[in-house]
This record gives C-alpha cells, sequence and structure tokens, in this order.
C-alpha cells in the first residue's frame, strides 16, 4: 500500500509515513502538542487543505508554514456550522486529487459550543469524518484531524467507539519531559498496535 511521509522523522522512520487513502486520528491532551503535529504535516503533504477549529495563534501557524504557505489553503471556521462547510469543500477538492491532505486541528473543539442537543452534534461530526474519509479513499491522499479527550485516569478521545471505528490509523500523543512527547500507535491497517516512540516538539514542528 502506498504511504505519505509526514515530515515527523520518528514517525516516518518506524512506519515509513502513514497510508494513503486514509483516515488518521491523533488524539491526547491540551499540551501535547497536537497543533504542532497538525501543522507539520500541513506543511510537508502540499498542495493540503488546513482547517484551524481550535484558536491557534496566527504566528504559530505562520512560523511552521512559512516555506510552502501558498500550497496551504487555511480555513478558520468559527462554529460547527462553519467547520461542516469548510470540511465539505476540503473533502471535493482531496476526492478529485487537487490537495494531497486535508488537516482538521481539531475535530470536537467546536462540538462542546455548539447549540441545541450533544446527540445533533455528534452527528454532525460523524458527518464530517465520513467526508472525510470518503474522500482520501476516492483521491488517495490522506485525511488527519487531532481530537482533545475526556476522562480522568484513562483519557479517551472525544467521540467514543464511532470515533475509533471510522479512524484508520489512530495516534495518542502524549506529554513526557521538556519539548518531548510520546507517540503511541492504537490502530492500523497493517502495523500492530502498541509501537511507541518519541518525538519533540520544536519551533518549526514536530520531529
Amino acid at each position: 500500500m502506498a504511504v505519505i511521509e509526514t515530515g515527523i522523522e520518528a514517525l516516518d522512520e518506524r512506519l515509513d509515513g502513514l497510508p494513503a487513502g486514509t483516515l488518521a486520528q491523533v488524539y491526547g491532551p491540551a499540551g501535547s502538542g497536537k497543533s504542532s503535529l497538525a501543522l507539520t504535516i500541513a506543511r510537508e503533504v502540499t498542495p493540503c487543505c488546513l482547517v484551524l477549529a481550535e484558536r491557534l495563534h496566527r504566528r504559530r501557524v505562520i512560523e511552521v508554514i512559512e516555506p510552502v504557505a501558498e500550497e496551504v489553503l487555511v480555513a478558520r471556521p468559527g462554529d460547527l456550522a462553519a467547520q461542516d462547510e469548510a470540511l465539505q469543500k476540503a473533502s471535493d477538492l482531496l476526492a478529485a486529487g487537487r490537495v494531497r491532505a486535508v488537516v482538521l486541528d481539531s475535530l470536537t473543539f467546536l462540538y462542546r459550543f455548539a447549540r441545541g442537543s450533544s446527540t445533533d452534534a455528534l452527528a454532525r461530526l460523524f458527518d464530517e469524518l465520513g467526508w472525510l474519509h470518503e474522500a482520501a479513499r476516492e483521491g488517495g491522499g490522506l485525511a488527519l484531524v487531532t481530537n482533545q479527550v475526556k476522562g480522568g485516569q484513562d483519557p479517551q478521545p472525544i467521540g467514543g467507539p464511532g470515533v475509533r471505528h471510522v479512524s484508520d490509523v489512530i495516534l495518542r500523543l502524549e506529554q513526557s519531559e521538556g519539548a518531548w512527547r510520546r507517540l503511541e500507535l492504537e490502530k492500523h491497517p497493517f502495523e500492530a498496535a502498541g509501537c511507541a516512540f518519541d518525538v519533540k516538539v520544536t519551533r518549526n514542528g514536530l520531529r
């Protein structure tokens, strides 16, 4: 199966990158480096649609993607409806092969502020994941979403088993010492779960 190199050295060395035509989910607590990972992949897998639902500072975004800024289409949705719209357009581009990747940081940030019932909001997130999954498969590119966690001693990604099921690849990102983070593989089409390795948050993203 074709793979897409992420530009994250440790990940590419251990897994040869991420499988093309798949939906990947990276989850972890606040401050674990999810946004840095998302920006790094947006920079390395171009052309790319980068959907920033998190309130990530513009300076940080430019710091990482500046070398290829003209090849990264950036959307900053302010609510879940705007996120729907941005992802529909990005999915169309991915399915048509006009971009190699769609990166969403993060899937569930705006979900927490959505009006109406949480069930309705969660159903919309599943719709978004469905668009991304199908688009990646059709276009042979990569769809990657970051996700927040809930729970205490054993935090799990928001969305529960449904979000896990639709994700082809799942990586868990945890804080370690200083700028170092621990990235653990939980799901993969071909690799065994449990593989873990260290990555570092730097000014230029994750490596």
